[in-house]
């Protein structure tokens, strides 16, 4: 259950549309945060890739995750100087 790897702070709705999505057989992609093997939180670019046997039928699903805690950082650094910016004006 990849939930597991989800901190509290996302809505049920959220896993519903997720799970809804990928079983129905469609590829589930976007940005979520989770949670590391040591406790950490980062933020990652994911795929859930449902994976069907030879029947079609969902066997398992499969999860890409790409770590971009670092461009997240970076985004919201630029945001807080945009809005530092916008306030000294």
């Amino acid at each position: 259950d990849f939930r597991s790897l989800i901190p509290a702070f996302y809505p049920d709705y959220f896993f519903e549309a997720i799970w809804q999505q990928i079983h129905s057989g469609q590829i589930w992609h976007g940005e979520m945060r989770i949670r590391t093997h040591n406790e950490d939180i980062c933020w990652t670019d994911a795929f859930i890739i449902p994976v069907k046997d030879e029947n079609d039928t969902i066997h398992h699903f499969l999860a890409v995750l790409n770590d971009i805690t670092h461009r997240k950082e970076q985004e919201a650094e630029v945001i807080s100087l945009a809005e530092k910016l916008m306030v000294s004006e």
